[in-house]
């Protein structure tokens, strides 16, 4: 069972809008839908609620996206959650804007905050919520692009994502990772991943 949910994204006003946050605002919509208060680490922003008898945790690392694992690492230890226990939710530019693909393991697809967090935890055996944000248009730099908002024209598709991704972290705990993979990822077609 999923114990911990973490919200890849920057820390500060500067980025909280931008491609490259999604993890932070599907935890925070998470936060807002089960009443849940932040706790400030050093390296982190950290709350908590109940699934039936389950404790489950929410985490966004402050470390800045590149160094996610460095944030992820000792909070695991520290409350003794196994890396496969552990849901990784984060922007994806070889999806398509709006759609969200559920994984359990994977490369880093050329992510630097997954390439954090399998370098930290020494593993990739953990599972991932992945939320489409298209590729960058030709002439724009990968980085510029995620570090960017999301045009008028996308905000409401990618809040409408926001929320859906919300509803699939409690589907995973209500369901099971295996049956709501499936149901989630069945509800578009695939693009080669």
């Amino acid at each position: 069972m999923i114990r911990l949910f973490v919200g890849l994204g920057n820390p500060g006003r500067r980025y909280e809008r931008n491609r490259h946050n999604l993890g932070f605002l599907v935890c925070d919509e998470l936060a807002a839908q089960q009443d849940i208060s932040w706790s400030e680490k050093k390296k982190s922003l950290s709350g908590f609620f109940f699934f039936e008898s389950h404790k489950v945790w929410l985490l966004k690392p402050t470390t800045y996206m590149n160094l996610s694992g460095e944030a992820i690492r000792p909070f695991i230890q520290k409350k003794g959650i196994l890396a496969e226990e552990v849901m990784v939710i984060h922007d994806e530019v070889a999806l398509p804007l709006g759609q969200i693909r559920l994984k359990p393991q994977g490369g880093t697809a050329g992510h630097n905050g997954i390439e954090s967090v399998i370098r930290c935890l020494g593993t990739d055996v953990f599972y991932r919520l992945r939320l489409g944000v298209n590729q960058a248009p030709p002439g724009i730099k990968l980085a510029d692009y995620v570090l960017a908002n999301f045009m008028l024209e996308e905000e409401t598709i990618a809040a409408a994502m926001v929320k859906e991704a919300a509803q699939a972290c409690l589907q995973v705990l209500h369901d099971g990772e295996a049956k709501a993979m499936s149901l989630l990822n069945a509800r578009q077609p695939s693009p080669k991943d």
